[in-house]
């Protein structure tokens, strides 16, 4: 989140009205809650062993950008 969302909803609350603010709010609410069980996820392990594996075919290769877009892909 963004250290000026504060600024952003004080200005929807002020300027678009109560309704767009609670909407925001709302979105913000249900956004966190989706996340929420992803941060600590069984899938975190996994996550991290396919990125330090990416990074380090990318680091012992010299890789063209294509490839190194294919690898991150993967």
């Amino acid at each position: 989140m963004s250290e000026n969302y504060p600024y952003y909803l004080d200005y929807l609350k002020k300027y678009q009205g109560e309704k767009e603010f609670r909407k925001e709010v709302r979105a913000n609410d249900n956004f966190f809650k989706k996340i929420e069980p992803l941060k600590n996820s069984r899938y975190e392990n996994e996550l991290k062993k396919k990125f330090e594996k990416t990074m380090s075919e990318m680091m012992d290769a010299k890789l063209s950008s294509s490839e190194i877009k294919e690898l991150l892909i993967l």
